[in-house]
């Protein structure tokens, strides 16, 4: 599992299918593959939301970056190697 909010939906979608379809998919032969994921669906799904609240945290989704607010931190744009910010307005 990692923060990334794309992979932790399709996760949780996976899991939330084999939990939905619980009953058929427990009397039909399973591979091996399979039968670890059916046994594991409930950790599965909580991985997936887990994913999904750290790739919102991370701002990221599908490896790319997702920046739904704009910054409160200012820099300047002068290309000094140094780096410093300010706060923008009356952000406190």
């Amino acid at each position: 599992m990692f923060g990334d909010f794309g992979h932790g939906c399709l996760m949780m979608l996976a899991a939330s299918a084999m939990i939905y379809w619980e009953k058929p998919l427990s009397r039909s032969k399973q591979d091996e593959l399979f039968a670890m994921a059916f046994y594991g669906r409930y950790i599965m799904m909580m991985m997936g939301v887990y994913s999904m609240f750290t790739g919102l945290v991370y701002n990221d989704v599908f490896s790319k970056g997702f920046s739904p607010f704009a910054s409160a931190w200012e820099y300047p744009e002068d290309g000094r190697p140094e780096v410093s910010a300010h706060l923008k307005g009356s952000y406190r």
